[in-house]
């Protein structure tokens, strides 16, 4: 892999951040509100999410603009764009894609779905290509006229990569995208979850999602043979995780 790894503390400090919405996070009137529990697994996912995110934050309906929180902070995905990019929570979209990249080509959106997240949120996905991923997700919510980066997912659709130097995670894993609410198709499917905890200097954590098992220490990031084939990095701010684990506690009702 390459020194500068989506996932990987930035050395260089990076850019200052840009200024966020002053309204802060815009969301549906009634965001935090029940789910209907079908087929599909939707309770897995949801007590999946808690068990993922309980121990890095508290939940909090707080929806206030909090500038000081970093989505990302990593390399662009064009290099003429310079060595770093900034993208702080509730960045506008647009400005995020002009720090990331060049041409965004072909782009779809859609209203996020996913189970346990707060109502309102959008996410945008891109074809793309830099290192390995082939997919960019960035979630937003719905200010107008323009939406705010709430937050970001790399993925890699043909291998798994494992960032072994982040915080494994134990648990028989259900799900292996939140953003997109996909879980495992057969129950000896094997999910490795590992947290990079970034609170104390970026107010955010990154997300390394991948098939497979893989050793359990180490520092570099490993290519895992196992099918089904799958990487995602997930990037979430601090203010998210706490939107979250409340509309948690609400969906769940415990």
């Amino acid at each position: 892999m390459n020194a500068q790894v989506p996932g990987k503390p930035n050395p260089a400090g990076g850019a200052k951040p840009a200024a966020s919405a002053a309204a802060g996070i815009m969301l549906s009137r009634d965001w935090a509100g029940g789910v209907t529990m079908g087929a599909g697994g939707q309770t897995a996912k949801l007590d999946d999410l808690r068990f993922l995110l309980s121990d890095y934050g508290t939940p909090s309906d707080d929806v206030g603009p909090h500038p000081e929180a970093v989505v990302y902070d990593g390399p662009p995905m064009d290099p003429s764009l310079g060595d770093n990019c900034r993208i702080t929570y509730l960045m506008p979209l647009d400005q995020a894609e002009r720090l990331l990249m060049k041409d965004k080509g072909m782009a779809s959106h859609a209203k996020a779905v996913a189970p346990g997240f707060p109502d309102g949120l959008q996410v945008h996905t891109y074809d793309i290509k830099f290192g390995h991923f082939n997919r960019l997700t960035i979630m937003t919510d719905m200010a107008r006229p323009m939406p705010q980066v709430v937050s970001m997912q790399f993925k890699n659709e043909r291998e798994n990569w494992h960032a072994l130097s982040f915080k494994r995670i134990e648990r028989d894993w259900h799900t292996y995208d939140y953003i997109n609410a996909r879980n495992r198709a057969q129950p000896k499917i094997n999910i490795t979850q590992r947290v990079n905890d970034q609170r104390a200097k970026q107010h955010n954590i990154v997300i390394n999602i991948a098939f497979g098992d893989s050793p359990k220490n180490g520092s570099e990031w490993i290519q895992v043979a196992y099918r089904p084939s799958e990487t995602s990095v997930w990037y979430l701010p601090e203010p998210m995780i706490k939107l979250i684990l409340y509309s948690l506690s609400k969906q769940l009702g415990r």
